[in-house]
């Protein structure tokens, strides 16, 4: 019976030892579970943060990548790189300086060319005028273009005296200087805009109601032929038409 007890009581001591140690084997598990947890949360931030910065890299990367806004660049490009001085050879012809086809790009109309006596190439004179091809009234809607290559400031002023009324506009942006009249000439009053650009003068003469009629603008018509006929006297990479 004793040694029953003493039996029984060794059992039940050996099965507390077991029990305590897989008790103390329950406790370690959370422990490292935690620690893996722990580990686990640790990388997953760490991953987070690379992510994080990879993602800023990546934008970073992609805004310097990216192109630049090019359309200053591209209209800096485009911009022409205009001489000092006249491009065309002494004694140049007006057709030489505003050809039919720069003038009928101008107009929107098929253009034909008018020769008259105050047209003295030789002398830095030229003059010329432009009319609609085949219109009856060519005399009446012609365009005339009047250029003294050494007429300056002095000529500029002078030609102030025939303006209608004596009333004058200046217009910015246009050669050196620039202004607006009206001006009549064997019944016909014209949108006149004489330009000064170093001793150079010249002016554009658009019928007034003529090209009313036709639904232009006679004093914006005049500002696109004088500042298509200044690009093309100083632009040194135009083509210079043969004279006529």
């Amino acid at each position: 019976m004793k040694k029953s007890i003493i039996v029984i009581v060794l059992a039940v001591a050996l099965l507390v030892l077991i029990m305590a140690g897989c008790g103390t084997g329950t406790t370690e598990k959370p422990a490292e579970n935690a620690a893996a947890a722990t580990t686990a949360k640790a990388a997953e931030q760490t991953t987070e943060v690379i992510a994080a910065d990879s993602s800023e890299t990546t934008k970073t990367a992609e805004a310097t990548e990216a192109p630049a806004d090019t359309t200053a660049s591209a209209e800096t490009s485009a911009a022409l790189t205009l001489s000092d001085t006249i491009v065309l050879p002494a004694g140049w012809k007006i057709q030489q300086a505003m050809s039919l086809e720069e003038m009928g790009k101008i107009t929107g109309k098929e253009m034909e060319f008018y020769f008259y006596g105050l047209d003295k190439p030789a002398e830095g004179k030229p003059g010329g005028g432009y009319y609609i091809a085949g219109d009856p009234k060519s005399a009446e809607n012609q365009i005339e273009i009047i250029v003294e290559v050494e007429g300056g400031q002095a000529r500029y002023d002078y030609v102030k005296g025939f303006t209608v009324d004596g009333k004058t506009e200046d217009i910015a942006g246009i050669g050196d200087k620039a202004y607006l009249c009206q001006m009549a000439d064997a019944g016909i009053t014209s949108t006149t805009l004489a330009v000064l650009k170093g001793n150079l003068f010249f002016r554009v003469m658009v019928p007034t109601e003529p090209w009313k009629a036709l639904s232009y603008e006679p004093d914006q018509l005049a500002s696109d032929i004088a500042f298509q006929l200044l690009e093309n006297l100083y632009n040194p990479a135009r083509e210079i038409p043969a004279a006529e």
